[in-house]
């Protein structure tokens, strides 16, 4: 039978016998790791199981060596079932994100998901719109600080340049604690950084309008 055949076969007339099978399953197997899977249900069973393995190992690297690890996944096709997901290795990373960008890793993983579906022009747009929002935000949060201390001095505009020509020289008020390098408009900074730490400054009052004693605005 084929028992005693294959037992009577040598090692050498065994691999033989058997290369063309090894070679064919190893090239399937190639093909499944490879291949673009064309049913969404599939690829979204193959995608989070091979997350959780990958979520596994980086976790275990974590706790042999103390490296911070932060992974973002995204589908990229409309037809997919996956959602955005974002996942590290300690609640600080996302701290980190929420004190630098103030939005979370979840939140970022969505933009990612945003980008890859609408292209580079879509994403291009939709940031450039967020930070002329940030930028008018600012802006406004500066002025009505302004016309708060202005009170019956009605002023119709915040001055950046000439700022002590036409606020401090006419009004006797100062800028105290600017927070950023240069004294320039909202509108004219591009750091979403900066934009952020100029609000918080004004908003928390650290950075802040005052009105010159008498005594001051002679001397100035």
């Amino acid at each position: 039978d084929v028992r005693a055949e294959w037992n009577s076969m040598s090692l050498t007339e065994k691999m033989d016998v058997t290369q063309d099978t090894v070679t064919k399953l190893e090239e399937v197997r190639e093909m499944r790791n490879l291949a673009t899977h064309n049913v969404p249900l599939n690829a979204f069973h193959d995608t989070r199981a091979t997350l959780r393995t990958v979520q596994t190992q980086l976790e275990n690297l974590h706790h042999r060596t103390g490296v911070e690890i932060l992974l973002f996944a995204s589908r990229s096709d409309r037809l997919s079932y996956m959602h955005p997901t974002s996942w590290s290795t300690g609640d600080h990373i996302d701290e980190f994100f929420q004190m630098t960008f103030k939005k979370s890793t979840g939140k970022f993983a969505g933009m990612l998901e945003c980008f890859l579906l609408s292209g580079l022009e879509g994403a291009v747009h939709t940031v450039h719109n967020d930070l002329l929002a940030l930028k008018q935000k600012v802006a406004k949060l500066i002025f009505e600080k302004l016309a708060q201390i202005a009170r019956l001095d009605k002023v119709s505009r915040m001055y950046y340049v000439d700022f002590n020509l036409h606020i401090t020289d006419k009004l006797g008020i100062v800028v105290e604690n600017w927070p950023l390098k240069s004294f320039t408009a909202p509108g004219s900074i591009g750091s979403r950084i900066e934009l952020n730490t100029l609000f918080h400054a004004w908003e928390t009052g650290a950075t802040h309008f005052r009105r010159l004693a008498p005594a001051e605005l002679d001397a100035w």
